[in-house]
């Protein structure tokens, strides 16, 4: 079969390791799907130069992938490992794939992301939601990805966040530790924004409590506690979700910065005492808080 170009094996579910694929050197697209007892994908997948697809979702069992991809596979362009939970790490050479445009991560026991994916030119979306959580810093060097459209990180502590590409349209992280203001000016294209804030250092929230039963301060609130974010030239953002428990001021002219918005969620936001001034163009509000005692009058534009 040497002109063999698809190869689909999804739910071969007695499957420990797949055959030998050299002499299949036209594969183009190899899909692996739900092989629940997949250890180990054989070597020769690297001799497929024009593989442009592989899919191993739901490879529960499946612990690595061959270290050569990266340096050999440099046609792949989709790479999916969604709910691969024994796959604890990718490939160090990576950064080699020149053609990878959308890698799905989600699932995985993946630990730890290559500084080297950052840079690579050509991907467009990154998404995952980790089983166990990391720790990760994103460098410098994902400014220069250019065609970076989604990013989406779950289950991961994001503690360093370097200028992002321009080219970003959704923008999606959860944990995110911060002292400092994040800057987000810019992404003129983003369209979509979800982050949850939570602090580097104890210390800077000592004085910080939140209110009562009856929605009314303690008393021990000494001083307005910002969310840190910079949103100018934000003018396509249509969905923003902001959750902090330890904001209690979001001081953000949304009207005026934020023409587009559509959709805003303040639900993990309980300690929130009043809400920004709100677009016109806003048809859904969700928000949840036990300090918030009064609503603007721009509000009445959501009601029916």
């Amino acid at each position: 079969m040497k002109n063999l170009k698809v190869m689909n094996l999804t739910r071969c579910v007695c499957l420990e390791r797949t055959p030998d694929f050299s002499a299949h050197s036209k594969l183009e697209r190899l899909i692996l799907r739900d092989c629940h007892k997949l250890v180990e994908i054989d070597k020769s997948i690297c001799q497929l130069k024009s593989l442009i697809f592989l899919d191993v979702t739901s490879c529960v069992n499946l612990r690595r992938l061959p270290d050569e991809m990266g340096r050999d596979l440099a046609s792949l362009k989709c790479l999916y490992m969604s709910d691969c939970e024994s796959l604890e790490g990718l490939p160090n050479t990576i950064g080699n794939m020149e053609s990878l445009n959308e890698l799905n991560i989600s699932g995985t026991g993946i630990k730890e992301l290559p500084n080297t994916l950052w840079t690579l030119e050509k991907l467009e979306v990154i998404e995952g939601k980790m089983m166990h959580h990391f720790h990760m810093e994103i460098g410098n060097c994902i400014y220069r990805n250019r065609s970076l459209r989604i990013l989406k990180l779950y289950g991961t502590t994001i503690h360093v966040i370097s200028r992002l590409p321009e080219s970003l349209t959704i923008l999606k992280f959860s944990t995110f530790y911060t002292d400092e203001l994040l800057d987000l000016s810019n992404l003129p294209n983003l369209k979509e924004l979800w982050l949850d804030f939570k602090p580097s250092s104890n210390e800077l929230w000592l004085n910080f409590r939140a209110c009562d039963s009856d929605g009314a301060s303690d008393g021990l609130v000494e001083e307005a506690l910002l969310m840190p974010l910079r949103t100018e030239n934000l003018s396509k953002l249509e969905s923003l979700s902001l959750s902090s428990r330890y904001t209690n001021t979001i001081q953000i002219d949304m009207r005026s910065l934020l023409p587009q918005l559509r959709d805003l969620s303040l639900s993990r936001c309980p300690n929130l005492h009043c809400l920004p001034s709100l677009p016109f163009t806003l048809s859904s509000l969700e928000l949840e808080s036990e300090c918030l005692t009064t609503l603007p009058m721009d509000i009445s534009s959501l009601l029916p």
